[in-house]
């Protein structure tokens, strides 16, 4: 893990879990008089949605040395969000240029919507949360949303976005220090996003289904870490299968490629691109279309931290080698596991739980 910490008593924490965790903490810098970002949860009892209080860092930019350069080129993946958007895009430049493949929790966002374009343009793996397309798009919709990014991040006319082009911001800005996992197979992930209102899902910041996330308290506990959040489910993740859904695109529109064309991976944009919806499942674009995976309906305690969740669990799966679905159920069924329990961490599965539970799914019938 890439980060900056203050040193202060949050800062420790946040340390003692990853050390606990096994995660590398080689590359975290210590800044002298430094405030860790830390926040409160209130959890819904009902549903298990929770409200954020965030109370974000006083620390500087992360600087990236020989040291971590060194470290990066011998990555796999890359995982960030944009929260801290200096440290985000000088991260992704830098594994772009070692060849490393860019994993971006897409939730966070900038006033000026063309850094945000900026920065989703780097990524390979893609994966946003229900909001993040609409706001980057300016469409209402979501399936044409997704659709507007792979045309847009698939032809690579960044260069033509303006900071008051579609879907044009007036709110976002910084919150914790960008993250990354060098070569962690099935590590924590840090990175918190910006502040959601009562009742909002729980987020996801991508991080791996065996530790935390830095800098976010389990509810009614101060300072404790825990998962960040990003518009994951309420009641559980996508599921399995790909099924069509009606009043959703699903065939090709004006300027984008026919079903039968590359994918994006050879247009020059994401091998990845899909946005999680809560209890609606997840939408993802293949071969120009939008499919759609259902959630795993679960009783859901606290969805603090299913968005992490499941984007850590997808690249545990993806570096595998698994298909784009296979990895998709896999971190449906790990961020539906997380549901069922309070707090952020202590509720994330391991790798044996995860396949348990889709074993006995798949030996029910309860075909998802």
């Amino acid at each position: 893990i890439i980060a900056n910490l203050g040193d202060d008593e949050v800062g420790d924490r946040i340390l003692k879990g990853f050390v606990q965790e096994g995660v590398d903490t080689t590359l975290i810098r210590r800044i002298p008089g430094g405030r860790s970002s830390t926040s409160y949860v209130l959890v819904n009892p009902e549903n298990g949605s929770r409200t954020k209080f965030p109370y974000r860092d006083s620390l500087p930019d992360i600087t990236f040395g020989q040291e971590i350069r060194s470290a990066l080129s011998g990555a796999r993946v890359l995982h960030l969000d944009g929260t801290q958007y200096s440290n985000a895009l000088q991260a992704a430049r830098l594994a772009k240029e070692l060849g490393v493949t860019v994993s971006l929790d897409a939730c966070s966002m900038q006033t000026e919507n063309v850094k945000n374009w900026e920065l989703a343009g780097l990524a390979d793996i893609l994966i946003t949360n229900e909001k993040y397309p609409c706001r980057l798009t300016g469409h209402q919709d979501l399936g044409a949303a997704l659709l507007e990014m792979y045309r847009v991040l698939g032809r690579r006319d960044l260069g033509s976005m303006t900071a008051d082009g579609p879907g044009s911001m007036t709110a976002g800005g910084p919150g914790l220090p960008t993250t990354s996992v060098p070569g962690m197979p099935i590590a924590g992930v840090p990175g918190m996003p910006t502040a959601r209102g009562p009742g909002m899902p729980a987020a996801g910041v991508p991080g791996m289904p065996t530790a935390g996330v830095p800098g976010m308290p389990t509810a009614g506990v101060p300072g404790m870490p825990t998962a960040g959040v990003t518009g994951m489910p309420t009641t559980g993740v996508p599921g399995m299968p790909t099924v069509s859904v009606p009043g959703m695109p699903t065939a090709s529109v004006p300027g984008l490629p026919a079903p039968d064309s590359p994918k994006m991976s050879s247009r020059g944009g994401p091998t990845v691109l899909a946005a999680t919806a809560g209890k609606q499942g997840c939408f993802y674009i293949v071969d120009g279309q939008v499919r759609h995976m259902p959630a795993f309906p679960v009783k859901a305690a606290d969805t603090t931290g299913a968005g992490d969740t499941f984007h850590g669990a997808f690249l545990a799966h993806w570096i595998r080698g698994n298909s784009l679905e296979s990895c998709l159920r896999f971190a449906g069924a790990a961020a539906a596991i997380k549901c069922m329990k309070y707090g952020g961490r202590d509720g994330i599965p391991d790798r044996k739980t995860v396949e348990a539970f889709l074993m006995k799914v798949t030996m029910e019938n309860k075909i998802y």
